[in-house]
């Protein structure tokens, strides 16, 4: 059993593989990272995760034509503009993203509507209490006072 290091995305990977395997899997590491440096290229600031989920994609795409287009020529290139690809992936990610922070501000804005009259309530409790200790103290003042 042989082991290999491979890094993608900058990250390194410790695998094991059977004796002979080694090349071959540095190519697929090689084809993988070529896959995330096209989308880190295409759009900036992409986590690692977002990297390898759109190398994961193109090659999923290029997969897809070779095995619907048998009859075509191998072209590693995908079929659609990478840059299209990964915008409109993104601009999906974004939405979601914004959905769920707008559920989030209103589930915030909810908690803090509760708080607040949660707040105004005891502080009228608080006032009432106030009202009936002192109440409560100058009844029992007058009943000490001395004759």
């Amino acid at each position: 059993m042989a082991e290999v290091t491979l890094t993608i995305s900058g990250r390194q990977y410790n695998l094991h593989c059977g004796d002979g395997d080694e090349n071959h899997l540095f190519h697929l590491a090689e084809l993988v990272e070529e896959k995330a440096a096209m989308a880190r290229n295409a759009t900036p600031g992409l986590t690692e995760v977002r990297q390898l989920l759109f190398a994961a994609l193109f090659l999923a795409d290029e997969l897809h034509d070779l095995r619907t287009q048998p009859q075509k020529s191998v072209d590693t290139t995908p079929s659609r503009p990478s840059a299209d690809i990964i915008a409109a992936l993104t601009a999906q990610a974004e939405e979601s993203a914004r959905a769920r922070i707008s559920a989030e501000i209103a589930e915030l804005e909810e908690r803090a509507r509760i708080q607040a009259e949660t707040e105004q309530a005891m502080a009228e409790q608080i006032n009432h209490l106030t009202n009936r200790i002192d109440a409560l103290t100058d009844r029992l003042a007058g009943s000490i006072a001395p004759a």
